[in-house]
């Protein structure tokens, strides 16, 4: 089976790329199946993906599971007909995460209905490229019943029982893909004509412009472009989060806190910025700010372990581990595969164990980290606590066979850089702990005070003597 699972518009009725509008420039997509059996052909039928799993099925003469609302294409490709039905589509991304109306229709008998505050009825077999929109000519009532029963009867009334738990991993991975929309969306109880997706199409292009500038290095074009979306659309989200994005990528974090402020000020109630400008107060240790901001946002959502998990860091920054550990576990409850949360408790108990000097403290940490490590074996800050333990531990050797593995994670850290230096030389591996505490000076010298200098130009002379 070979297949896509959407077109790109490349400009078609003003859409760039694609998942804004639902036109078969990116709806319709390659579907090719080949096997024994199955002679060479082609049908103009519409068909969807969710015949795909029923049609394997067929082939392979398996039963078909009761819940699959797809129809097998077997028939088709054998010359024969199957059962006329209406095909569902939607596009509810610019409604998730722009404020938009939600977009929502079907296709049927060659005909094609949009449901918006601007609705469009497209007849496709004289007009596949949907350029003249019939829809003063159709009875709109009766095309909008026929589209509430079919998503009536599409809609699972055992869907809750459906319901999976996405790991962090998971979700970070789909985050990162556009694919995992705002927590708590803007929904309006009426849209008008102002909310459909083609009047907010300029604004739309234009944060695309805007993306793609950054991807491509015009970083400053890009900062323009948001600018001027913000100034004329105050409440579209994800303008205000990829202006942060890019102040953060930089380096510069003040600009990123003040575009999350004015996102605050204007939107006061969206989750989306709430949390993002919470976590950076907190990022730059406006604790008290920061906890307060957070705070508010539990009170629209306390389902993200995101949140927990900073409020947990906040307050331990703070001095305050019994909150501390109290918010780094409600994080667990809702993700106990959360590896930063195991790698902030490793911190904390180390911290515990150096005033304490606890074995059972020092245990527990350690044992943290590694708990990290197990879910995110790429976690280098996990590498870097669990080596620190290794070394107040007495066993320096395992300390730098893990600060290397952070190494390799993040060549630069100079932290770890440092403490391999200092294993080494009181190993009496000099040779080795030369060329580290040498790289440590090359990554640090502009930014260490005369004495820091002083310490590490010492430590090189004792490792140059014989």
């Amino acid at each position: 089976v070979l297949t896509g699972d959407h077109g790109e518009a490349l400009g078609e009725h003003g859409e760039l790329t694609h998942s804004y509008f639902a036109y078969n420039s990116t709806l319709w997509v390659p579907l090719i199946m080949a096997g024994p059996g199955i002679e060479p052909g082609r049908t103009i039928e519409a068909v969807c993906h969710v015949d795909i799993f029923p049609t394997i099925c067929d082939a392979l003469g398996t039963e078909k599971p009761p819940f699959l609302q797809g129809v097998s294409l077997l028939p088709l490709m054998k010359g024969k007909k199957i059962e006329k039905r209406a095909i569902y589509f939607e596009s509810l991304d610019p409604f998730y995460n722009m404020g938009c109306a939600p977009l929502r229709g079907f296709i049927e008998s060659k005909k094609k209905f949009f449901d918006s505050p601007r609705p469009e009825f497209y007849d496709l077999e004289r007009d596949f490229n949907e350029e003249r929109n019939l829809v003063q000519e159709i009875k709109l009532e009766g095309y909008q019943k026929r589209l509430k029963d079919l998503i009536e009867g599409l809609s699972s009334a055992r869907k809750g029982e459906s319901a999976q738990k996405v790991d962090r991993d998971a979700q970070e991975k789909l985050r990162s893909l556009g694919y995992i929309a705002s927590l708590a969306p803007n929904v309006k109880e009426n849209y008008g004509p102002e909310d459909d997706l083609k009047t907010f199409l300029p604004l739309q292009q234009q944060l695309n412009r805007a993306i793609i500038a950054y991807d491509e290095g015009r970083a400053d074009e890009s900062i323009l472009l948001l600018n001027e979306i913000i100034e004329k659309k105050k409440d579209l989200i994800p303008a205000y989060l990829t202006l942060r994005h890019i102040y953060k990528a930089q380096g510069k974090l003040d600009q990123a806190l003040v575009v999350l402020e004015e996102g605050f000020k204007n939107n006061p109630k969206n989750y989306d910025i709430i949390s993002a400008y919470g976590m950076l107060l907190i990022e730059k240790e406006e604790l008290d700010k920061g906890i307060e901001i957070l705070q508010a946002g539990l009170a629209l959502i306390d389902y993200d372990p995101e949140i927990f998990n900073f409020l947990g860091f906040g307050y331990w920054k703070k001095g305050d581990e019994e909150k501390a550990l109290e918010y780094y576990g409600k994080a667990l409850e809702l993700d106990d595969n959360f590896a930063l949360v195991y790698s902030n408790l490793g911190a904390l108990y180390y911290s515990v164990y150096l005033r304490t000097k606890r074995s059972s403290d020092l245990s527990q940490s350690m044992d943290y980290f590694k708990k990290a490590i197990e879910c995110d074996p790429k976690l280098a800050i996990a590498y870097r606590g669990l080596g620190m333990g290794y070394r107040v531990a007495g066993r320096a050797d395992a300390a730098v066979s893990v600060w290397e593995r952070s190494l390799e994670l993040n060549p630069e850290d100079s932290f770890v850089i440092l403490r391999i230096g200092l294993a080494h030389l009181d190993m009496g591996n000099k040779s080795k702990a030369l060329g580290y505490f040498e790289k440590y000076l090359a990554l640090t010298g502009n930014s260490l005070s005369a004495a820091e200098r002083q310490q590490i130009e010492e430590y090189i002379r004792k490792c140059r003597q014989i």
